[in-house]
């Protein structure tokens, strides 16, 4: 592959999903589907009429750099598309700083599906472009993946491209919502449907049930009409905790104790969309692209919470995007459990979906939660760790592992996780204590 000249995504321009937007007026009220009488427009013409109206309010240069890039994508990767694929798996990639072992992981892990030749693969690198250095050091990863991909696991339809940022613009709400636009520009001119499914992954996917994505993409087409969202079943995969050469066994006990509350919380709350103590993750993330062009796509503004946005637009235009969905999906299964629902809007989770996922960036961030805490600055939001929930339990373990250091040459990951379990036990609330402690132990049970 020879990637083409740079060609630049500005935020500046970006309001709202490529939108110029007015700041006082909510996000979800320029949703498309508030713009549409849906209670009568015709199943068959809505993903064309949704999707015509996002992309028609899309600032011209940002829609010139989508058309090119899309017209960049279709060059370098031929032959790379299927004419009803199964889904369409989106996989950001930070183009600079990923390591080329990871990716081969992340490649591998996906070639591994059931239905591997059956779904297309956006493998979009991203990378802020300081100099021409960058360009041509992420060219080159991103060709050599495309090259390894090609000779390892020939036939499977995965398409890749490196994009720039300017260094101070570049957000992953940003990203998500570029490579989206490039995939429904992509649906309108190949005719695809309002359902068809689109799934999120990120380049931390280390391995996956060999049909998680298969379970994914089924539960989106063929699920209810007011499951909006389809969850696979996300792991934290609790043998990648290096960072930098930094292995765990190298991590204090408090760092350690902070990663392993912060993958029960998360763990445990992830599914949740509206929990107060849970992070909507967005890897595995599985929607039908119509409903996610219905209720307003990724929401720039914001820099990260990407998923919990979608949600809340999703709930918040629920009176004119379910009439809509009960009428496309008309064939659909009853709910089934384990569903969340909020405003008639459901999201469910799929256990045997199972995506495991490293946990490296949690490490990465441990020192530095434990920093802000020991100077009595609150966990910021920038961790992914949620208020005072997470500053609580982070505060328990590092004032516990005062009082009593564990040695790692005494005590295993499985015995730290039971130490960390009986803090939390002893200091959580009563009515939070039992799931919290069922987290952490079955966290402990997989070491």
């Amino acid at each position: 592959m020879s990637f083409q000249p740079t060609i630049y995504f500005d935020p500046e321009v970006s309001k709202v999903n490529g939108v110029a937007s007015n700041p006082n007026v909510p996000y979800f009220s320029e949703a498309p589907i508030n713009l549409l009488d849906s209670v009568n427009l015709q199943p068959k013409h809505a993903f064309r009429a949704l999707s015509e109206i996002h992309v028609t309010k899309i600032e011209s240069d940002q829609a010139e750099n989508i058309d090119k890039l899309l017209n960049q994508l279709r060059e370098t990767n031929p032959g790379m598309t299927i004419e009803k694929p199964d889904a369409i798996c989106c996989i950001p990639v930070a183009s600079l700083g990923e390591p080329v072992e990871g990716l081969q992981q992340l490649v591998t892990a996906i070639a591994s599906q059931s239905s591997a030749l059956n779904n297309e693969y956006l493998i979009y690198g991203n990378y802020p472009d300081y100099d021409s250095s960058d360009k041509e050091a992420t060219d080159k990863k991103m060709d050599d993946i495309q090259h390894w991909t090609k000779e390892n696991f020939p036939g499977l339809p995965a398409r890749f491209i490196n994009v720039a940022y300017k260094p101070d613009h570049i957000t992953i709400s940003q990203i998500r919502s570029d490579y989206m636009n490039i995939v429904i520009q992509d649906a309108l001119e190949r005719g695809l449907p309002y359902e068809q499914p689109i799934i999120w992954l990120d380049a931390d996917v280390r391995s996956m049930d060999s049909e998680a994505l298969n379970i994914v993409a089924g539960d989106v087409r063929n699920g209810n009409s007011d499951d909006i969202f389809s969850r696979s079943n996300l792991h934290f995969a609790l043998d990648e905790y290096g960072y930098d050469g930094q292995n765990s066994r190298q991590l204090s006990s408090a760092v350690r104790a902070t990663i392993f509350y912060e993958l029960a919380r998360r763990e445990r709350e992830d599914g949740q969309f509206r929990s107060q103590m849970g992070y909507l993750e967005e890897c595995g993330l599985g929607m039908a692209l119509g409903n996610y062009v219905a209720f307003g796509g990724v929401d720039v503004n914001e820099d990260y919470n990407e998923a919990s946005n979608l949600a809340d637009s999703a709930i918040l235009n629920a009176d004119r995007l379910l009439p809509l969905t009960r009428k496309i999906f008309t064939n659909a299964r009853p709910a089934a459990q384990p569903c969340d629902v909020e405003n008639g809007i459901g999201f469910h989770v799929l256990p045997p979906a199972i995506i495991d996922v490293s946990a490296r960036r949690l490490v990465a961030n441990a020192d530095t939660i434990l920093s802000r805490i020991e100077n009595g600055k609150k966990i910021t939001d920038a961790s992914r760790l949620d208020g005072e929930y997470s500053s609580f339990g982070a505060e328990e373990i590092l004032r516990q592992s005062k009082i009593k250091e564990v040695s790692y040459s005494e005590v295993s990951l499985s015995g730290l996780m039971h130490h960390t379990a009986k803090i939390l036990a002893k200091n959580v609330s009563p009515e939070t204590r039992p799931v919290y402690l069922e987290s952490v132990l079955a966290l402990a049970d997989r070491l």
